[in-house]
């Protein structure tokens, strides 16, 4: 219930970055499942190639896995969003929160 109240918050959050309806929940999980394939069969290039043929994003590939590498931070990503003067859903601050619970230490 928790991960359907998130992808929900953050189809709503994305529509209005874009300032109209872009995605719904369905959509944002049917995304996001092509783009984890993506990903696993060809790294983070054909992530990023999948992002920008669905997207149509008007920047390189460089600009693009620049970008991706800092988002790949909770650092990187809150810098990201405070440069932009936006805060993501509380659903999805929770859910990113747990996750970064969760995984293990890797200075140990």
């Amino acid at each position: 219930m928790q991960h359907t109240q998130a992808l929900k918050a953050f189809a709503d959050w994305m529509n209005q970055l874009v300032g109209k309806p872009f995605m719904d929940e369905s959509q944002l999980e049917q995304f996001m499942f092509k783009g984890m394939e993506r990903y696993q069969k060809h790294g983070i290039p054909g992530f990023i190639e999948y992002i920008s043929q669905v997207v149509h994003l008007p920047i390189s590939q460089e600009a693009m896995m620049g970008l991706m590498k800092q988002m790949m931070t909770q650092e990187g990503m809150s810098e990201i969003l405070s440069q932009l003067n936006m805060t993501p859903p509380a659903q999805v601050n929770e859910l990113m929160l747990k996750r970064k619970q969760k995984q293990p230490r890797r200075d140990r």
